[in-house]
């Protein structure tokens, strides 16, 4: 056996039953409270765009939360999942509905941010509380019947798959495209588009002797501290899943290929590589957000 196999095998049971699961449940769950904390503050309670970070921190704990511990479970020997035909449905469904939710309400703080920062006033008039109260439920809704296909298709023969044949190769290309792709290349849009809109104000706005109120400084700061969040956090949002993505791809367009011991090592890796960044990416949002505004406070003063 060589050493890189040997250094593989080590990494795969640490991506499995050793530390890593552990340690991306206490980053995911302790990052997610303390996104919900800071989005919860009396001074953001009607921000638009706190209200989407706040729902997108809920449903990134959930992620975390009902994503690792079904999995742990699984590697340290419980049978659930293969016994129930009912939960191994509801975990598919759930296990797929959460991130799916979680990228979406980003994407929706993308978009509320690009619209806040357009020269049309009917755009900015978008950006409001009360659209966000709406918004969420009607993405949380969508999102629950887009994912509704597992609850027909998965079942266990004998381990909790999707049905093999047409619908595996659908649920692998609605994994890659509207999972991953779509939502990642809108948030690459609204982001670039925020920008845009920023400079272009900037070009618009005349220098003023004016005396700006301390209120309205407080608000602004917040404001370019979310658009910095938003902008960051897409980002690292967009290389983390898209490498998760690519390292998908490859393990499904090498599956049906004959493969010596040493290769079938390799795609594992690359697979369960894929799930951790998977957790990481619902995990890292306080981290990125914490550096963003590692010299101000978001709530201001």
């Amino acid at each position: 056996m060589s050493s890189t196999q040997t250094i593989l095998e080590q990494a795969l049971y640490q991506m499995t039953k050793g530390f890593v699961p552990f340690l991306l449940l206490l980053l995911g769950a302790f990052g997610s409270l303390g996104n919900i904390i800071t989005f919860t503050s009396r001074s953001l309670r009607n921000n638009s765009c706190a209200f989407y970070f706040l729902s997108t921190a809920t449903f990134e704990l959930l992620t975390v939360s009902f994503g690792l511990i079904s999995r742990i479970a699984d590697q340290f020997g419980s049978l659930l999942q293969s016994q129930s035909r009912i939960y191994c449905k509801v975990r598919y469904y759930f296990a797929l509905l959460f991130p799916t939710v979680a990228t979406y309400l980003l994407l929706m703080v993308t978009i509320d941010r690009c619209l806040s920062t357009s020269a049309n006033p009917r755009y900015r008039s978008v950006s409001q509380i009360k659209v966000a109260y709406r918004m969420v439920p009607f993405v949380i809704i969508l999102c629950m019947i887009a994912c509704s296909h597992t609850l027909v298709f998965v079942d266990h023969r004998p381990s909790c798959l999707p049905e093999p044949g047409p619908y595996s190769l659908f649920y692998s290309i609605y994994l890659i495209s509207f999972s991953s792709v779509l939502p990642n290349l809108l948030l690459l849009v609204f982001g670039f588009w925020t920008i845009s809109n920023i400079r272009k104000a900037r070009y618009r706005t005349a220098p003023s002797v004016a005396i700006i109120e301390q209120q309205q400084r407080n608000r602004q700061n917040v404001e370019a501290q979310f658009i910095a969040m938003v902008v960051s956090q897409g980002i690292v949002s967009c290389i983390i899943d898209l490498t998760r993505m690519s390292c998908y791809a490859y393990y499904l367009l090498t599956a049906n290929q004959l493969k010596s011991s040493y290769q079938q090592i390799v795609d594992t890796f690359i697979f369960q590589f894929s799930i951790v960044l998977s957790y990481f990416n619902y995990s890292e949002s306080f981290y990125t957000n914490t550096l963003t505004n590692r010299h101000t406070s978001i709530t201001g003063s």
